[in-house]
């Protein structure tokens, strides 16, 4: 905690504390013109397997003036596990954003005051995000953000070229009913991406199960029952979303079944040059710039993560993005 005491008052630059969610949910209204649900922020924060990572500058006696916080999660790099976290929702009050105390701003020193509690080699080894134009460039002076691969999506339908011999689509009502399997896909799928978030059992459940949001769940499985591909979709009217998936040496095969089930088309997200990438222009289609205005960035703090190999090479997917 860092304690500073000025003309103005106090300022404290602390971890969240219990109850803070009233003043912060205030602010993110402030900020950003949106109100963001009580269960919603719950969700996001405290209910989240991998901890609570917020750090708040609250001053004192007229409440939470700034924030820097994160989502942690499970992080592949190279096959090994560690902790990576998308930073979210770091925010000034307008009247603050200016003030200045000891050379640095309010901001400024709330963000490191994050990184010196929450990144380094036994916690977060990287941090990502996906903020807007304006959002990214605060971040790149700030936070040290730099761009990744940018962000492409496709739009596949019609697909003839593949028969689905020996597996068959499944919906699942509940997949704590392949928690084993679902572990073994997100090892399979850390071999397959040098760097990526580890999407195990527990991860799914809390981003995609628990959400407020509701997502629907396919399975491409044996005639045995062995799961080989996991996806997380959102149905709409005229088309589906790929939020997430699983499995993804199995993904022409999951295109060519959900196309088969829903005839509509799908559309999914994904770096550039990624393994997805790859495939998906193999089976003929041209990626595009995704339709929503986001700069992917990250920045690593291990020295054993290069900076340029992550940023080359960090894959994510829509669900990866906290739009949806």
């Amino acid at each position: 905690m860092l304690s500073i005491t000025t003309a103005d008052g106090k300022f404290l630059i602390r971890p969240y504390q219990k109850g803070d969610q009233t003043d912060i949910c205030r602010l993110f209204q402030e900020v950003f013109g949106q109100v963001k649900p009580k269960e919603l922020w719950e969700w996001e924060f405290l209910a989240n397997p991998y901890g609570t990572e917020i750090m708040v500058c609250e001053h004192v006696g007229r409440g939470i003036v700034a924030q820097c916080a994160a989502l942690p999660a499970p992080f592949a790099f190279n096959g090994q596990i560690y902790r990576c976290a998308q930073l979210v929702d770091c925010m000034c009050k307008k009247e603050y954003r200016m003030y200045v105390v000891k050379k640095r701003g309010l901001f400024a020193l709330t963000v490191q005051e994050f990184f010196n509690q929450f990144t380094g080699e036994n916690k977060n080894i990287y941090l990502y995000g996906f903020p807007g134009e304006r959002h990214y460039r605060l971040g790149k002076l700030l936070l040290g953000y730099r761009k990744t691969k940018p962000a492409l999506e496709t739009r596949v339908e019609k697909i003839r070229t593949w028969k689905g011999f020996g597996v068959r689509l499944i919906a699942l009502d509940s997949v704590a009913n392949y928690q084993n399997q679902i572990n073994q896909l997100a090892k399979q799928d850390a071999k397959v991406h040098p760097l990526c978030l580890f999407k195990e059992f527990n991860y799914l459940s809390w981003r995609y199960v628990c959400s407020p949001k509701k997502y629907a769940f396919f399975g491409l499985t044996t005639f045995f029952h062995k799961l080989k591909s996991l996806a997380i979709l959102k149905i709409e009217r005229d088309h589906l979303k790929l939020i997430d998936f699983l499995g993804v040496t199995q993904l022409k095969k999951l295109l060519f079944c959900l196309w088969q089930e829903f005839k509509k088309p799908i559309i999914l997200g994904f770096p550039q040059n990624s393994y997805v990438h790859k495939i998906i222009k193999e089976m003929g289609y041209t990626p595009v710039p995704v339709s929503i205005p986001i700069i992917p960035g990250g920045k690593t703090f291990w020295e054993k993560l290069d900076w340029d190999f992550a940023n080359n090479n960090f894959f994510y997917t829509l669900g990866d993005c906290d739009l949806f």
